[in-house]
């Protein structure tokens, strides 16, 4: 039998079967049929006896040895093909496991060695999965926040990334401040089915903050934010005491005018929103490089640790004036300025009594004007 005839008996047995068992033959198969002159014959009653007859002649004259003799070479290609697919798949399976496996010891080494804790929220069971670092660090105790933490990571089905400062209690009994980052995991319905959460321990960082909030408080005027009193005689001594016979540094003291009368007019909220005004002018005009405190109830003080000329202080005292006029829009208030320059071995007591002795010369001029001291 040759192979063209053997293909054509292979498709019509193929084709009989498939319809005997009621299945539609596609349009090209049926072409082919008819081509043949079997689909014609194979839906008249008439013709299934011959049809029968022929499709059981052809299981008994075909055998594995007459296909593989026909199609050895097409079925050995096919084979190895199939066998090509399935290494290449098999390999590529082998080495993505193999780098998954090593980006997850990645992870598990890097969360060991860093402050952050991971776990996992599974909605559906409600199941808490803590790393091994989250049971090093936190033990077992805080199972509770963290779901509730968990659960605000879930916001109406809307993925968002929650960060927020907790404290909870650690595995050796201590209060740990930490810094939580929660993200929801959603199936491809969009229905949340996990949350994904990250501790970041900032119990450190916390702790510094506080303590420099705390020396802030010491240091520094909590209506203006400039530096108190104590801290601004502090660094000005400092500045002094690295000053050189050549160093030509100004210490300019502001006081406003008429102050407990503008208290008595407008009350002590306005005037608490003046002096504000005030001290926002101080910082403003005056350089970072300065130093810049309030000194009292309405004193203001700047010390210029170097200047190029005398004229440099002046030209700031009156950029002040003219800043200070222009931020006090709904209740006008002046300053008189006195200027003390740097002379000899002068401490900031020294100073400040030059540069009050100049101001009491403004003030006797009527105010909101600029005076230096006697000495200068």
């Amino acid at each position: 039998m040759n192979k063209a005839k053997l293909s054509t008996r292979l498709f019509i047995l193929a084709a009989v079967c498939f319809m005997s068992l009621g299945g539609v033959l596609p349009v090209g198969a049926a072409g082919n049929l008819a081509r043949e002159g079997i689909l014609d014959q194979a839906v008249t009653q008439d013709a299934s006896d011959e049809i029968l007859s022929e499709t059981s002649e052809l299981e008994g004259e075909i055998t594995l040895a007459m296909i593989m003799e026909a199609y050895g070479t097409e079925f050995i290609i096919v084979v190895l093909i199939l066998l090509s697919i399935i290494s290449v798949n098999v390999i590529t399976y082998l080495r993505t496991k193999n780098e998954l496996k090593v980006q997850t010891e990645r992870v598990l080494v890097f969360s060991q060695t860093s402050n952050e804790c991971f776990y996992e929220y599974n909605i559906k069971t409600g199941e808490l999965v803590l790393s091994e670092k989250s049971k090093e660090v936190l033990g077992s105790s805080n199972l509770d926040d963290l779901i509730s933490l968990a659960k605000d990571g879930i916001d109406n089905k809307i993925a968002c990334r929650i960060a927020s400062t907790i404290e909870l209690c650690k595995a050796d009994g201590e209060k740990g401040i930490f810094k939580s980052f929660n993200t929801p995991v959603y199936d491809n319905k969009g229905n949340p089915y996990s949350v994904i959460g990250k501790l970041v321990d900032v119990t450190l960082e916390a702790k510094e903050k506080e303590k420099q909030r705390l020396n802030d408080e010491a240091e520094l005027d909590g209506l203006t934010g400039l530096y108190n009193a104590d801290k601004m005689e502090e660094l000005v001594n400092k500045c002094i005491a690295k000053a050189t016979p050549k160093t030509c540094a100004a210490l300019i003291k502001i006081d406003c005018d008429k102050f407990k009368s503008f208290n008595d007019t407008y009350g002590y909220l306005q005037g608490d929103i003046a002096l504000k005004n005030v001290g926002k002018a101080v910082s403003s005009v005056f350089t970072e490089t300065v130093v810049k405190g309030r000194v009292g109830g309405d004193e203001f003080c700047v010390y210029l640790p170097e200047v190029p000329a005398i004229g440099f202080a002046l030209a700031k005292c009156k950029e002040f004036l003219t800043y200070l006029e222009e931020a006090n829009t709904n209740h006008k208030i002046t300053a008189s300025l006195g200027i003390a320059l740097l002379d000899g071995h002068k401490t900031y007591d020294e100073l400040i009594e030059d540069a009050e002795s100049a101001i009491i010369q403004a003030k006797n001029r009527g105010g909101n004007q600029i005076r230096f001291s006697k000495q200068n």
